[in-house]
């Protein structure tokens, strides 16, 4: 997430008095302590790794969530006609060759990959949803968005 979208949350959240620590950060190794947040919201970010790097993130969301927090997670569906276009280097992961986010991993997963993936939490919603739109730029992906609690 570039710089200017951090400002942009943080002025967004000043805005309705709510207090959100953003920042760039690895999430493989969040830079919180153990049991720091009730909530934890991953909007299309997870998946820009591999399925070893996502299990890794998935653990830290449990790290440093406390007890009963919950959070929402976005994932990559393998229904994505994107997913079928280029080859895996894992059998989850693609990594494009062209267009905005050439070189950048994407993690795939289907229904029983992100209940292995949520084990250790409740799954409260799982929705898959086809079409999304963002910054008003139509696109066809298909996407899960999970919400779960500890």
């Amino acid at each position: 997430m570039p710089p200017s979208s951090i400002e942009l949350i943080k002025q967004t959240a000043e805005k309705f008095n709510v207090a959100v620590d953003a920042r760039i950060c690895d999430m493989v190794q969040l830079p919180y302590e153990d049991e720091s947040f009730d909530c934890v919201i991953c909007f299309h970010t997870i998946y820009h790794t591999d399925y070893a790097g996502m299990r890794k993130a998935v653990s830290e969301i449990e790290r440093v969530l406390r007890k009963n927090g919950e959070a929402y997670i976005t994932f990559n569906s393998k229904d994505n006609v994107k997913f079928h276009e280029e080859k895996t280097t894992d059998g989850f992961t693609m990594i494009p060759t062209e267009g905005s986010e050439a070189g950048i991993p994407h993690c795939y997963v289907n229904e029983l990959d992100i209940e292995e993936l949520l084990g250790r939490f409740k799954i409260v919603s799982l929705n898959k949803v086809q079409n999304y739109v963002r910054k008003e730029k139509h696109t066809t992906g298909i996407h899960y968005f999970v919400h779960v609690r500890l």
